[in-house]
């Protein structure tokens, strides 16, 4: 169903840990205004738990589960299967105190991590890159979560790319974002799923200007039976875009019926 990670070697070379390392300490830095968008993101999935019937929730990037409040969410569904490329040793602890909680360390791009590291280190990395879909088997009750990692799958793998091949063409890099994140949006839309993604980036000045808005999203957002957005407080003291502050845009999307059949 998934490619394995990859060994912690390449995962802290391509700063994958040291991200995730670093969202926690933004998280303990901006918590006010980090709170907002993390309480509102967890009531929404839990509004969709007491109106929908669900038996397997998937979580896919659980991260740190800030906004994915476990044990509030075992009240409503059986099993909950976290995903993520390297947890914590804190959230694994959690969860193993948890009945009916699982913790899967796996790519869910479907290779393409330790694909790009390899081929870039062989000096074979070419575009256009091809992108494997990944796919989870159906089950009936089973939900899956996207959880704020649509726009992250191709970050950290972009930024890499560019920081061992800086002559690659600006159009293959979107080009390569746009299919990973559509093959993502494609294996939710085989079943019943909750997106939760920043889509577009915003950076205001210390006077209240907006300066610039960026597209976090290269390809196209699917429809769903529910739909949510609301602004994020991600970065009030200029460190994540140097002397700005940062706003993000979420949009919440809930599928009841799978759309691609």
């Amino acid at each position: 169903m998934w490619k394995p990670s990859p060994p912690r070697k390449i995962l802290r070379r391509m700063k994958y840990i040291s991200d995730q390392e670093g969202i926690l300490r933004r998280y303990f830095r901006e918590q006010e205004g980090w709170e907002k968008h993390l309480s509102k993101t967890a009531e929404s999935i839990i509004s969709v738990l007491e109106s929908e019937k669900y038996k397997h929730v998937i979580v896919l990037g659980s991260g740190w589960l800030l906004d994915f409040p476990m044990e509030r969410i075992l009240n409503y569904v059986e099993r909950i299967s976290l995903f993520d490329v390297h947890f914590p040793r804190q959230i694994l602890k959690k969860a193993e105190a948890l009945k009916g909680v699982e913790c899967i360390q796996a790519d869910i791009t479907g290779g393409v991590i330790e694909d790009v590291y390899f081929k870039l280190k062989n000096k074979t990395l070419n575009f256009p890159f091809a992108i494997p879909e990944p796919e989870i088997e159906k089950e009936e009750g089973m939900l899956i979560i996207s959880l704020n990692i649509l726009n992250q799958l191709d970050i950290l793998l972009a930024d890499y790319i560019l920081s061992r091949k800086p002559d690659s063409p600006g159009i293959e890099i979107d080009n390569f974002r746009k299919d990973l994140q559509a093959r993502h949006i494609s294996m939710l839309g085989k079943h019943p799923f909750i997106l939760v993604t920043d889509c577009r980036e915003i950076l205001i000045n210390t006077e209240g200007k907006v300066l610039e808005e960026r597209n976090l999203i290269y390809t196209e957002l699917p429809s769903g039976d529910r739909y949510d957005e609301w602004e994020w407080e991600f970065d009030t003291q200029g460190l994540y875009n140097p002397n700005v502050n940062t706003v993000l845009k979420v949009k919440f999307i809930y599928s009841k019926i799978p759309q691609n059949l």
